[in-house]
C-alpha cells in the first residue's frame, strides 16, 4: 500500500471511529443538567472549554515543531490519554471529574491538529490532501448528527446509560492507533532529531515567542489571522444570544433544538466539504474565505425570521453547516498552505492558540452586550462583523494575487 493511501486510510479512519465519542461529548451539557445536577457555574465552564483550552493544546502540539519524528507518537499518545478518563465514568459519578474529563480530551483532540496537517503536507499532494480533510470532516460531521438522535433515545429509556456510552465510545476511539502507527513517517537521522533540553520557563514561554516571530515574518499569514480573529469573533458573540434567543423568544423543545444543530447541520456540511475541497484548488485562500464569511453573514438574519415560521431556523443550519464546512477546510489547510516547504505544524499551532485567545474574550462580550440589549441586536451585530471580515478579506485578496504575480 504506498504511502499516500495509508495516511489517507488512517485519517479518514480516525474520523469514522471518533464519531460516538463526539456524539456522546456533544450532550455533555444536558447530562450534566439532566442527571448530575451541575450548578449553572459548572455549565459555564464547560461551554467555555472548548475555546479555552486551544491555548493549553499549544504546548502539546509545539513538541513536533520541526520534529516529524514525533508526529507519529504525538497523535497516538495523545488519543489514548484523552479518553482513558473515559473508562473510569461507571464508577465515579461526580462533576468536577467530568469537566476535568472533558478538558483533557479537548486540548489533546485540538492539539493534534497541527501533527495532523503536517502528515498530510508530507505524505498527500495538495489536491489530495485537501479530498482527504474534507472526506473525513464530512463522515465525521454526517456521523456526529445521526448518531446524537440514538444516544438522546437511549438515555431516555436509562438516564444513566452515559455511563457505559462513554468507555464504550473511548474503545472505538482508541482501535484508530491500528491505522495511525502504520502512517509513513519520512525517516530523520539522530542529528535532526536532537534538540536541546529546555528550562520549564523555555517551555512556556518559547511556543508564544515563536507564534509572535512567524506572524510577524509573514504579514500575508498575520492578516488571514487579523480576518479570522473577526470571523471567529463575530460567530462567539453570539453564542450567549442564540441560546436566550432559543429559549426565550422561539421557545424551542429539545427535539426541535437537536434536529437543528445536529441534523441540519450534519448533513448540510458532509453535502458540502467536498465541492467546497473542489473550489479551494481553483482560488486563492483570502478569497475562499471571503466566500465562507459571506454565507455566515445571512446566518444570524435567517435564524431572527424564525420567529415569522420556525423552517426558517432549520434553514438557517443548513446554511451554517455549509459555512462551517468551508470554515474548517480554510482554517485547517491554511497552515499547509502558507507555510509551502517550511514545517507547517507552527503556522497551525497559531491557528490552535488563536482560538483560545477569541474564547477568553467574545462569549463574555457577547453575554455583556445580551444584558445591555436584546439577542437579536446582538446577533445583528455579529452579523455586521462577519460583513467587515468579508470585505477585509476579499482586499487581501487582491493584494496576495499582486504579490504573486510580482
Amino acid at each position: 500500500m504506498s504511502k499516500a493511501v495509508t495516511t489517507q486510510t488512517a485519517y479518514i479512519a480516525t474520523r469514522f471511529l471518533d464519531i460516538p465519542v463526539w456524539a456522546i461529548y456533544n450532550m455533555l451539557t444536558f447530562i450534566l443538567i439532566k442527571d448530575l445536577k451541575a450548578t449553572p457555574f459548572q455549565l459555564a465552564l464547560v461551554i467555555s472549554l472548548k475555546p479555552i483550552v486551544s491555548v493549553l493544546s499549544m504546548y502539546w502540539s509545539s513538541q513536533v515543531n520541526e520534529r516529524p519524528d514525533r508526529l507519529r507518537s504525538n497523535i497516538m499518545i495523545a488519543r489514548f490519554l484523552g479518553c482513558l478518563p473515559f473508562f473510569f465514568f461507571p464508577y465515579i459519578r461526580n462533576v468536577w471529574f467530568m469537566i476535568f474529563s472533558s478538558a483533557l480530551y479537548m486540548t489533546l483532540a485540538v492539539g493534534v491538529v497541527p501533527a495532523w496537517m503536517e502528515v498530510l503536507k508530507r505524505n498527500l499532494s495538495d489536491d489530495w490532501r485537501k479530498q482527504t480533510f474534507a472526506w473525513g470532516s464530512a463522515i465525521g460531521y454526517l456521523g456526529g448528527g445521526l448518531l446524537p438522535l440514538f444516544f438522546a433515545w437511549r438515555l431516555d429509556v436509562n438516564s444513566n446509560s452515559w455511563q457505559w456510552i462513554f468507555p464504550i465510545a473511548g474503545c472505538v476511539s482508541l482501535l484508530a492507533t491500528l491505522f495511525q502507527w502504520r502512517i509513513p513517517i519520512d525517516h530523520v537521522t539522530p542529528a535532526d532529531a536532537i534538540s536541546k533540553r529546555k528550562s520549564w520557563k523555555e517551555g512556556v514561554v518559547t511556543p508564544w515567542k515563536k507564534s509572535w516571530s512567524l506572524l510577524r515574518r509573514r504579514p500575508d499569514f498575520a492578516r488571514y489571522q487579523f480576518a479570522f480573529m473577526i470571523i471567529g469573533g463575530g460567530l462567539m458573540v453570539m453564542q450567549p444570544a442564540l441560546y436566550i434567543f432559543f429559549d426565550e423568544t422561539l421557545g424551542l423543545t429539545y427535539l426541535e433544538y437537536a434536529v437543528a444543530i445536529s441534523l441540519c447541520k450534519g448533513i448540510s456540511y458532509a453535502a458540502a466539504s467536498p465541492l467546497w475541497a473542489k473550489w479551494m484548488n481553483r482560488v486563492d485562500i483570502f478569497r475562499f474565505s471571503s466566500a465562507v464569511t459571506t454565507l455566515a453573514c445571512f446566518f444570524p438574519l435567517l435564524v431572527i425570521s424564525a420567529t415569522l415560521n420556525l423552517k426558517w431556523l432549520f434553514v438557517a443550519y443548513m446554511l451554517y453547516g455549509i459555512m462551517q464546512a468551508g470554515s474548517e477546510l480554510s482554517w485547517n489547510m491554511s497552515g499547509p498552505a502558507f507555510s509551502k516547504d517550511e514545517d507547517s505544524s507552527i503556522y497551525t499551532s497559531v491557528n490552535v492558540v488563536t482560538v483560545g485567545i477569541r474564547g477568553m474574550i467574545f462569549p463574555a462580550m457577547g453575554s455583556l452586550l445580551c444584558s445591555a440589549t436584546s439577542s437579536a441586536l446582538v446577533m445583528i451585530f455579529g452579523c455586521a462583523s462577519m460583513l467587515l471580515a468579508t470585505t477585509l478579506l476579499s482586499s487581501y485578496s487582491l493584494k496576495y494575487a499582486e504579490s504573486s504575480a510580482s
